[in-house]
């Protein structure tokens, strides 16, 4: 996942077709009963081939309908309000925006998503991390020759904020990308086949988040539709600023799918890497989101992406599943987000796009008096070591007099800032230290390399 320090960061899971010879995924008919290789998705014979000679002999079995060639794909870098949490960042927080400010904390119920699964098809997820507090567990793993742990940190975070908003809910972790990232359809419709099965044996109500994509594929959407009406699946729209009907499974008619928005000083804006258009259901919070990390149990650290805007809106569902009647439906769900939603907020929304931006109604909530104490996406990177950090600032769409901001959080070490390209309109470099502040006046912005070498203590 590369960028990791920049403004903009791709952390979609993007399912590319390449050059180089792949699997077969095929619908197939006339199967004779317990025949081997066959997945069956609520009724639909599902085979994964490994050659055009095996389509052929299979049409010999098995009838198949319809067949399409996939590949690996690799990362593109995509209920009551009665307790507080004023530490949350601004993700959780803007869930209760009032009168155009995100609240001082997020408000949630310690039983929100009680007795509900979530389903967290990824790179795996660090169940050990505290910020799940025994509620995460292990699923099963469809990477070959992959151990059962998240190598690569994506499924971690995503995971995390789900687990931030629906305190009670249980994370079950699904491996279905390795260690780089790279998937593919046919680990993507494995993990499903043994997610709908695991529902079958348990019975709860269930989310499945699939912070993943690839191109529009009506085969891999007719999979997707045949998942039952009481498994609500939580879809990323993808980062590459374009039409989310392109993409599959988010543009299967069951998903709810999700765009991600940024937040500056001027408000609620679709951040521009979001893909957009009339197949997005809703839009959550996705920029500069603090999360689990998948470096050891404690660790926080900052994605952006359609990626981190999805688990917001499947964190919201586990949370209304838990108190709603059994058997609630995708589009039961799908219109409580719509109806709770808060209208024509995100400026600047593409044509077609629906203007909706993910909203929990909470009595309690009460706004803050400035956005993100001037802050560009409130506070950019939290330093907890050792290390040389680089900025693009161009493209950040800094207003005057709003600051540029850091964490620091660290002890006895020596950290470096470079930038590049600084906008002329960044008024200050702003630290935040304990809850002490020092400002740097940037009265000679320029085109030039700044540095800055800073003692934390």
């Amino acid at each position: 996942m590369g960028g990791q320090f920049g403004m903009r960061l791709v952390v979609w899971l993007l399912l590319l077709v390449g050059s180089v010879c792949g699997k077969f995924l095929a619908i197939v008919d006339d199967v004779p009963k317990g025949a081997a290789g066959v997945l069956d998705i609520n009724g639909l014979k599902v085979m994964i081939l490994d050659s055009m000679e095996e389509v052929s002999a299979a049409e010999d079995g098995p009838k198949v309908l319809r067949y399409r060639e996939v590949f690996d794909g690799e990362v593109t870098a995509f209920g009551k309000c009665e307790l507080s949490d004023p530490e949350a960042g601004w993700g959780l927080r803007a869930l209760h925006t009032v009168d155009g400010g995100i609240a001082e904390a997020y408000m949630y119920n310690a039983t929100g998503g009680e007795g509900v699964v979530v389903y967290v098809l990824d790179t795996g997820v660090r169940c050990s991390h505290t910020v799940f507090n025994g509620r995460c567990e292990w699923g099963a793993n469809f990477v070959p020759d992959a151990p059962k742990r998240d190598e690569h940190g994506h499924g971690t975070h995503v995971a995390g904020v789900i687990a931030n908003i629906s305190r009670a809910a249980t994370i079950k972790a699904v491996k279905v990308l390795d260690s780089t990232g790279h998937g593919s359809y046919e680990s993507i419709v494995s993990g499903l086949h043994w997610t709908l099965n695991d529902i079958k044996e348990h019975g709860k109500p269930s989310v499945i988040n699939l912070s993943l994509g690839g191109p529009a594929s009506s085969l891999i959407n007719e999979v997707f539709e045949k998942v039952p009406d009481d498994v609500i699946l939580v879809v990323a729209s993808g980062n590459d600023g374009e039409d989310a009907c392109k993409y599959s499974p988010g543009s299967a008619a069951n998903t709810i799918n999700v765009g991600n928005v940024m937040l500056s000083n001027a408000g609620f804006f679709l951040d521009s890497t979001s893909n957009y258009g009339s197949c997005v259901d809703i839009n959550a919070p996705g920029t500069l989101i603090l999360s689990a990390s998948n470096a050891d149990d404690v660790r926080n650290v900052y994605k952006t992406g359609t990626s981190m805007a999805a688990p917001h809106v499947a964190g919201v569902v586990a949370n209304y599943l838990s108190a709603a009647p059994a058997g609630t439906t995708y589009a039961e769900a799908r219109d409580m987000l719509a109806s709770t939603a808060l209208n024509d907020t995100i400026q600047d929304i593409p044509p077609g796009t629906p203007n909706r931006f993910l909203h929990v109604p909470c009595d309690g909530a009460v706004p803050t008096n400035d956005t993100l104490d001037n802050c560009f996406g409130r506070y950019a990177h939290v330093f907890d070591r050792s290390g040389s950090f680089r900025y693009p600032a161009n493209g950040g769409n800094y207003a005057n007099n709003e600051y540029l901001c850091f964490e620091i959080a660290c002890s006895g070490f020596e950290f470096t800032v470079n930038w590049v390209d600084l906008e002329q309109n960044i008024d200050y470099l702003r630290f935040k230290e304990r809850d002490s502040y020092t400002a740097i006046t940037g009265s000679d912005w320029s085109d030039y390399i700044w540095h800055m070498t800073r003692s934390c203590s």
